[in-house]
């Protein structure tokens, strides 16, 4: 069984070069603090890894991660609505952050990303299945989110 902390999942074209690793998702406390926990446990084995956090830029995320000295990529995004003005909304934010995420899996030597849960983990996630890169899915709650399951 391969774990988080298996070198051998990283796409990286030399064994001394550091991973990258990219966390999407967060907006809310029970989504952005686990993955801060796992950058803390992260840093124990690669303290020059690259960390980096992509989501909705929302206030508690910005704050949190510039404390934990992470860069922030601010992704577009919003959650699903049921009202047709704000679905259509929707698609386009969740498109336009899907472009921008897959730009910056191909600008960017990212290792791995982990989602996070959460509607802002979701550009991020498919960028990263497309672009055939390590996607890990960090699930803290007994019933899988909406994202997580599909």
């Amino acid at each position: 069984m391969q774990t988080l902390l298996d070198r051998s999942h990283y796409n990286s074209n030399s064994s001394t070069e550091e991973p990258h690793f990219v966390f999407s998702g967060g907006t809310t406390g029970g989504h952005l603090f686990p993955g801060l926990a796992v950058v803390e446990q992260l840093r124990r084995r690669w303290p020059r890894a690259r960390y980096t956090f992509a989501g909705a830029g929302k206030p508690l995320d910005l704050q949190w991660v510039a404390a934990a000295n992470c860069e922030y990529l601010p992704v577009q995004c919003q959650p699903v609505s049921k009202a047709p003005l704000k679905a259509l909304r929707f698609l386009s934010n969740q498109w336009a952050g899907y472009r921008d995420s897959l730009r910056f899996l191909r600008e960017n030597r990212v290792s791995v990303v982990v989602g996070l849960g959460g509607y802002s983990s979701a550009p991020m996630a498919r960028a990263a299945v497309t672009e055939q890169r390590q996607l890990v899915l960090l699930e803290q709650n007994a019933m899988p989110g909406r994202v997580t399951r599909s």
